[in-house]
């Protein structure tokens, strides 16, 4: 019998380990490359569903920045956000043309193409204006929807609500304050005669004849608060010249309004040959003033019926103040706060009467300064001091000076020409007969200069040569008070505000809007 033989050759089994190996690891290799493959993807789609969100965000951003600079920009912010409103409610197509003029569209929906992207906003909610305080608004457009599909057509949503804080208020940064003034005064300016008499106000200037009437019960202005007679001419240069009361004009007398702007809170009668000659601009309060006695709107009145013979140009027009400007400045005066020894400019801006000088326990005011005091200083090339001739009746230039002055004495007379000087009265000053007045203005920089404390040492317009110098008080000499503490810390507001509500828009300070913007609300989604 054959015998059978095992087959025992194994040639081959490498290979096919090796195949089973490499289908393993290829197996293996294609799901690690197509995992990775996948996340990539998926990271690529987040990345760009990511940029696509912030380009709809950043389309968003884009119209609420853009109607935020229109409102800041706006003397009347609500008449911005009015316009963007049809039938009480927000416009969708008015909204996103702010921003994109190309878009079209309706009230409830609109739409622009930009960059291949289709940009739609749509109105999904109310428009209401609410008092946030007393001088903010809050304006809230509610449920806006802004949807961006782009060119692939992926799509983006957006929907929040959008708030507008908005506050209006004047500045007044720009009017310069005490220092910009040539004269300030609680009382009158007069000159009576034949002779020849000018004056000119370089700076601002304040004049008030405010009287206190029984019968009503409260202070009104008063009808001298500028009187010019004879030949007398008063030539008004500063931005501001601000009258509470009457202007009188008599004989051959001019005023003049060179440029910037004359506020007259009463009457400018006009009679004789008397002439009013206007470059700028003048404004009177617009309404009836029957709780201060005056029926009728403040005006100018010819006494001989014939304006034009006083007038030039002749077609000058008067412009209108709001009656609550009126009783802004009215109020920043305090003439009727029921505390009479408050009343008027420079008892709001110097240190209120009563304070304590010294050792020696006088209460006085502070306007009742005597004789002449010595605080000077020296800056922008310029030596300027505090000077007080309150005893004196008839001031020249040299007493004027490179000073700021205070007068108390009644009657005190001015003439000649100083320079950097302005005038601080307590009562009626008359400028004389046969000499001419200009006065100038010590500037903004130098008032702040005369007022730092003498103990304000890190103050950087601390002048060490202020704090050697003591100040004379009728009564009282040598009182341990520096030149720096005449003045309350705000005079320069007090003095502003008032500016600031002398005239509508051509003499008040420029509208300062203040507007923030906020969301609520806010979802998103993709597609």
């Amino acid at each position: 019998m054959k015998r059978k033989e095992k087959y025992n050759n194994n040639r081959g089994a490498a290979l096919i380990s090796v195949m089973i190996a490499v289908t393993f690891i290829t197996i293996v290799a294609s799901a690690l490359l197509y995992m990775a493959y996948m996340n990539f993807s998926m990271k690529a789609i987040s990345v760009q569903s990511k940029a696509n969100f912030y380009e709809t965000e950043g389309y968003l951003q884009g119209v609420t920045v853009k109607l935020q600079n229109e409102i800041a920009k706006s003397p009347d912010p609500a008449t911005t956000m009015n316009n963007l409103t049809e039938s009480a409610n927000y416009s969708a197509v008015k909204l996103l043309k702010l921003k994109y003029p190309g878009a079209s569209g309706d009230a409830a929906s609109a739409s622009v193409t930009i960059d291949g992207d289709t940009i739609t906003l749509e109105r999904g909610g109310t428009y209401t204006v609410a008092d946030y305080s007393t001088k903010t608004k809050k304006y809230t457009l509610s449920n806006v929807k802004i949807t961006q599909v782009n060119s692939d057509g992926l799509t983006n949503n957006i929907k929040t609500d959008i708030i507008y804080y908005v506050t209006k208020e004047t500045t007044p940064s720009d009017q310069g304050g005490i220092g910009e003034f040539s004269m300030m005064m609680d009382g009158n300016l007069y000159s009576s005669g034949s002779e020849f008499t000018y004056m000119t106000l370089y700076g601002n200037s304040f004049l008030s004849d405010a009287q206190y009437n029984a019968s009503l019960g409260k202070t009104v202005p008063g009808a001298n608060a500028l009187n010019l007679s004879g030949g007398a001419k008063v030539n008004i240069c500063g931005d501001y010249c601000v009258v509470y009361g009457d202007i009188n004009l008599s004989g051959n007398s001019v005023l003049t309004v060179t440029q910037g702007n004359l506020c007259v809170y009463g009457d400018i009668h006009l009679n004789d040959n008397s002439t009013l000659i206007c470059s700028g601009k003048i404004y009177m309060v617009g309404t009836a003033l029957t709780d201060y006695g005056r029926t009728n709107p403040t005006t100018i009145i010819a006494g001989d019926g014939n304006l034009s013979k006083h007038l030039y140009p002749t077609g000058l027009t008067v412009q209108p103040i709001d009656r609550a400007k009126f009783d802004n400045v009215t109020a920043e005066l305090k003439y009727n706060d029921n505390i009479s020894t408050n009343d008027g400019l420079i008892n709001q801006i110097l240190k209120p009467e009563g304070a304590k000088m010294g050792s020696t326990s006088t209460y006085l005011k502070y306007y009742e300064m005597n004789n002449k005091f010595g605080v000077t200083t020296t800056k922008f090339g310029r030596t300027m001091g505090w000077g007080c001739m309150g005893e004196q009746t008839d001031l020249n230039g040299s007493d004027l000076d490179n000073k700021l002055v205070f007068i108390y004495k009644e009657g005190t007379k001015i003439r000649d020409t100083s320079v950097n000087s302005t005038v601080i009265s307590k009562t009626p000053v008359t400028y004389q007969n046969a000499h001419g007045v200009s006065l100038s203005k010590i500037g903004p920089d130098m008032f702040k200069v005369l007022k730092v404390k003498s103990n304000d040492t890190t103050n950087p317009l601390y002048d060490s040569t202020l704090n050697a110098h003591q100040v004379s008080y009728k009564g009282v000499n040598n009182c341990p008070i520096s030149a720096g503490d005449f003045f309350v810390d705000d005079a320069d507001g007090i003095v502003n505000r008032i500016l600031d509500n002398s005239s509508n828009g051509g003499g008040g300070g420029a509208p300062l809007i203040i507007s923030s913007v906020t969301f609520d609300n806010w979802t998103k989604d993709a597609e």
